[in-house]
């Protein structure tokens, strides 16, 4: 299973200057409880492919 932790997101979003998850669920196009639903249990493929398009990363970038 893969957490938050497991992954870059917060350096990646820091490196793009996007400072809350509200900013960035803004730029996924939702709601900021999806968001952290979704990165504070299970992170899945299906999570991390839009966030993935919208730092501009790779999937391999993203995960430590």
């Amino acid at each position: 299973m893969i957490t938050r932790q497991d992954t870059n997101i917060d350096l990646l979003m820091a490196k793009k200057g996007i400072k809350r998850d509200k900013d960035l669920a803004k730029l996924l196009g939702i709601s900021v409880s999806l968001l952290s639903k979704n990165l504070n249990k299970s992170v899945t493929l299906k999570t991390l492919e839009p966030i993935c398009k919208v730092l501009n990363v790779t999937l391999k970038e993203i995960l430590k």
